[in-house]
């Protein structure tokens, strides 16, 4: 996963499922559902490598991410 902002994607990913579902009409509930079991699912896949590549033996940072400002 080395170069990958999983972290990010992790953390902004419901958001841009939160404003698809803002453009779906209210009164259309089982597109509501639809969108947000796929999303819900794809936040789940997407953070299964956090949970099995992490490592319990060091007490160091994982997963972090670097930018400069």
């Amino acid at each position: 996963m080395e170069g990958f902002p999983i972290l990010t994607v992790v953390t902004f990913f419901p958001i841009v499922g939160a404003v698809i579902l803002l453009f779906i009409d209210k009164e259309n509930h089982p597109a509501l559902r639809t969108v947000a079991l796929m999303f819900s699912l794809g936040e789940f896949i997407l953070s299964l490598p956090l949970f099995f590549l992490f490592e319990n033996s060091t007490h160091q940072m994982q997963f972090q991410e670097v930018l400069p400002w």
